[in-house]
């Protein structure tokens, strides 16, 4: 049987052991963390004042969908709709492949706390799809369209480890664009809401950052990445 004195040895190499083999992790964890050791408070104020960031987003579904359907009830065109005759549809020309910048954004944050920050973005996407003669299959112009965003938003730190951030964040916003299309003969102006839900976000580096975060919404629906640099 062990006396007192051999468990204690027993238990005591097991121990250095397990904090040896924890260590790698630890010390990985730290140099992200920035304090090694130390937990910070999320409640404290926010290490910098301020962020401007600017990203790249996917093609905006709510663009997308107005642009190269021709028609949408967000528009109001500058001549009445109509409904074109069985000849005029015939005679009319016909789109080829859409295309789309995506969202370039660019961004104002305002850092309160070390949780908590307030946004205002500027987003532009810009659009073009070529018409083609029906009768000679030749091109015969260009629809084209332009949109800028407008969108404040709330974003919730969860994790605020110095070198590494994860948040979420949610915005309300406007959309204002302008449509030209050739093939009806008409222009239209455009206005919606901005609606956005980003579930995750990550940004990696302390003044200057790199950040990467998945979204859904009006204004885009996918990823965005881009750079960032806080003051």
């Amino acid at each position: 049987m062990l006396s007192s004195r051999a468990i204690r040895k027993i238990f005591s190499a097991k121990l250095v052991w397990a904090m040896l083999a924890l260590l790698p992790g630890w010390m990985s964890w730290s140099m992200l963390a920035g304090e090694p050791g130390k937990a910070r408070d999320m409640r404290e104020p926010a290490e910098f004042d301020y962020e401007v960031r600017l990203g790249w987003a996917g093609i905006p579904l709510m663009d997308a969908v107005m642009f190269y359907d021709g028609y949408s009830p967000f528009a109001v065109y500058d001549v009445s709709w109509y409904q074109p005759t069985s000849m005029e549809s015939i005679y009319r020309g016909y789109r080829g492949p859409g295309y789309m910048t995506g969202i370039i954004s660019a961004e104002v944050d305002f850092n309160f706390k070390r949780w908590f920050a307030l946004t205002l973005g500027l987003g532009f996407n810009g659009m073009y799809q070529d018409v083609y003669d029906t009768m000679t299959g030749r091109k015969a112009g260009c629809n084209r369209g332009v949109s800028v965003s407008v969108l404040p938003e709330a974003r919730f730190n969860w994790l605020n480890r110095g070198m590494v951030r994860m948040y979420s964040s949610v915005g309300l916003g406007i959309v204002l664009g302008v449509q030209r299309n050739v093939d009806y003969g008409n222009s239209n102006f455009v206005l919606y809401p901005a609606v956005q839900f980003t579930p995750a976000g990550i940004s990696v580096g302390r003044r200057v950052y790199g950040f990467a975060e998945c979204g859904v919404g009006t204004q885009f629906t996918g990823g965005m990445a881009g750079v960032g640099v806080r003051f």
